[in-house]
């Protein structure tokens, strides 16, 4: 079982600002539901570059385990495909595991962030890639969702909407004291392992995950 991420400081190092022209950039590890695919297909359509960071989530036990087995990977070359097609716009990062200040000076290098992550809030904590993008210095731009909302990204209800006056009008990045601490999704944990308790309910199945509530 993984406890929400909920701390995620930013670089040290000085920043020397966004680059002069437009790249998008994402980072998290290969998920369907993270959707970098659509990130990088974005920044093909607007005609601009994009730093994709999607790799295999070796390191976390169960993210490639049961059921899950395979989604990672199947992830992983969605993204090498539409990376294929358009070498010019994606500049894929998709090797061994990088650490969140690596991670931020990659992401130095974008103009602005995009998520395009599923919304999952019901069943899920804080987003780790999230809070990482949003402590990186640049304008973050996610789909709706009360995850997105809580490290004070610009919220949109889809990709469609971005476009380079879009980029134009939105350059400021989510401020740290507006990101919450993610304490809700503990609260919520708590909650549901005591309704799990006081129905009698085994909280994890045999076949991995949990079991749900009601």
């Amino acid at each position: 079982f993984l406890l929400p991420l909920i701390r995620c400081d930013p670089l040290i190092e000085p920043d020397s600002g966004p680059p002069s022209e437009f790249r998008l950039g994402t980072f998290g590890f290969a998920s369907p539901v993270k959707k970098h695919h659509e990130i990088a297909l974005l920044a093909a359509r607007l005609g601009i570059k994009s730093t994709i960071i999607s790799t295999m989530p070796n390191p976390w036990p169960g993210f490639n385990e049961g059921p899950h087995r395979g989604v990672p990977a199947r992830a992983l070359e969605e993204i090498r495909a539409v990376a294929r097609q358009f070498p010019n716009n994606v500049d894929l990062i998709d090797y061994g595991y990088l650490t969140i200040p690596e991670v931020h000076r990659e992401l130095r290098r974008c103009s602005h962030l995009v998520s395009a992550m599923d919304n999952l809030t019901g069943n899920w904590g804080p987003s780790g890639s999230l809070r990482t993008m949003a402590t990186a210095g640049r304008p973050l731009i996610a789909l709706r969702s009360q995850r997105a909302a809580e490290v004070d990204a610009t919220l949109v209800d889809s990709l469609d909407e971005i476009t380079i006056e879009f980029l134009e009008s939105h350059k400021s990045a989510p401020q740290l004291d507006k990101v919450g601490d993610g304490l809700w999704a503990y609260r919520d944990l708590l909650r549901w392992v005591e309704t799990s308790i006081d129905c009698g309910k085994p909280i994890f199945n045999l076949n991995g995950g949990a079991n749900g509530q009601g």
